[in-house]
């Protein structure tokens, strides 16, 4: 980014994209608890124990552990990156502050 309008205009069209990143996770976090719930369920063991060890093992509570950290690393990525244009901006303002305290 080469200056403030940059940033401003990256923050604005990736503010959308960071949400629906983050909501992705935030709904993926939550469906691992069904998830769970749903293998437990369709286990055969006896014990509540067997089951919950059955379903933790399960390839499919594994994949969905791969995709919600696939889902957080592209939120927190993003969440970074605004970050960044966010302090490209404040150096914008603190040059553009010196540049006026040195012109007088």
């Amino acid at each position: 980014m080469s200056d403030a309008n940059d940033a401003i205009s990256f923050i604005y069209k990736t503010a959308p994209v960071f949400a629906m990143a983050q909501g992705n996770h935030d709904r993926l976090a939550e469906y691992r608890k069904s998830k769970k719930s749903l293998l437990m369920l369709a286990s055969n063991e006896n014990s509540a124990a067997m089951r919950e060890a059955e379903a933790y093992a399960h390839p499919e509570y594994l994949d969905l552990l791969d995709e919600i950290k696939m889902a957080q690393v592209e939120a927190i990525t993003l969440k970074l990156q605004i970050e960044a244009a966010k302090l490209r901006v404040e150096v914008y303002r603190t040059e553009s502050a010196n540049n006026r305290t040195i012109d007088r």
